[in-house]
Formats: C-alpha cells, structure tokens, sequence
C-alpha cells in the first residue's frame, strides 16, 4: 500500500483500492489503519438455475441485439443510465467500439423498447468449459424517466436465462444500490461484498 500511495502521490491523482470481503481482510485492514475510507459497498451476487418466465411489461417489447444499429441503441442507453453515477458517455462508447466483438458469441444483449424507442438494455457474458462455464450479467440501465416499469428487470431475466441456455451453471452479477431489491427480488442471492476504498485525496474535488 505504500509504494501504490507512492505512486500516485507522484501522478497526484487519486485511486480505489477494490477488495472483496472474506477475501482480502488482511489488506482491507491495512487499508483502514492507512487512513484509507471506504467510499462504495456493492454485493456480488448469483443465482444458479434458470429465473421464471415472465411476461413483457405493458406497452415494451424486447429484442435481441443482433445488428450494429441495434448496438448503438444499447450503448445509448446505458451511456444515459450510466452518466448519473459519475461515468461519461464517451467512455461508455469506448467500451463497445469493436461492434464484431461484442456481437460474438458467449455474449448476449437485450434491449427493451417502448413505441420504437430504446429505454432498457443488459448484457450477459458467458464463458468457461463444461462444469465451469459461467455467466455474467452487466450494464443494466434503463433510462431515467422509464425506471420502475419493470423494463430493466426485464432484460436482465433475459440475459440472465441466455447465459444459462450458453451453458452455464451459475451467473452473477455485482449489484448497485438500486438494483440490489430487483435482483434479490427475482432470485438472485448475495454470496459477498465488493467494498472500494478511496486514497490519495489531495483536495474536495477528488471527492
């Protein structure tokens, strides 16, 4: 912990110690005894059987990513859904530029729409051989405004069910705040607790 906060020091930025309960308590103590505080708690969470089939919410349809349009429909999206928690757009885009990687297989996207609109999307990954092939669900977003009409858990059923019909045997996800109700709500269980430690601080604005 010493040379990462020397490190930085020197860039004087700040960083985030990203530690897993039960796993790393002995850093995550010596984090606390550096001063270090912890800025966000998140569960990790799983479910290890196929979610129940559910009806489309009043007045959405889903569909399956398949397209590059399709595509820039999701990443706006979540790039919306996202900007609120401090993570800009563009970054977002970054992150789904190589549309022939993303729309390959082991990955499934479902977007839902209301009146042709894009309003929720989710992503589902999965990966791993036989009885160790996993799934992971990401970037589930729905637009402010369309939150709570079920939209969003909408699509992560059905991501979560994709990755099981890809062949595997357990899927998870680390939960937001916000998601966490819905997610334990649908089946999915808490198995342990991401907890991200903020250092290197160097005025209020790294806050």
């Amino acid at each position: 912990l010493k040379r990462v906060a020397s490190f930085y020091r020197q860039l004087q930025r700040p960083y985030i110690l990203w530690v897993v309960q039960g796993m790393h308590d002995e850093l995550e103590q010596a984090a606390r005894s550096a001063g270090m505080a912890m800025i966000s708690e998140m569960p990790a969470m799983l479910v290890r059987h196929r979610l129940p089939e559910r009806g489309n919410p009043a007045g959405f349809e889903l569909e399956e990513v398949a397209d590059e349009q399709a595509l820039a429909d999701f990443v706006e999206v979540t790039g919306i859904s996202y900007e609120e928690t401090g993570l800009p757009p563009h970054v977002m885009h970054s992150y789904f530029a190589r549309p022939k990687r993303v729309l390959s297989a082991g990955h499934r996207l479902v977007l839902a729409r209301c009146e042709g609109q894009p309003v929720a999307a989710a992503l589902s990954v999965t990966a791993g051989d036989g009885a160790a092939r996993r799934g992971g669900v990401c970037w589930v977003g729905t637009k402010p405004g369309r939150r709570g009409s079920g939209a969003g858990e909408a699509c992560t059923r059905a991501v979560t069910n994709a990755a099981f019909d890809e062949g595997a045997s357990v899927v998870a996800l680390e939960a937001s705040e916000m998601g966490e109700p819905i997610y334990r709500r649908m089946g999915y269980a808490e198995v342990g607790r991401y907890r991200w430690y903020l250092g290197g601080v160097l005025e209020e604005s790294d806050l």
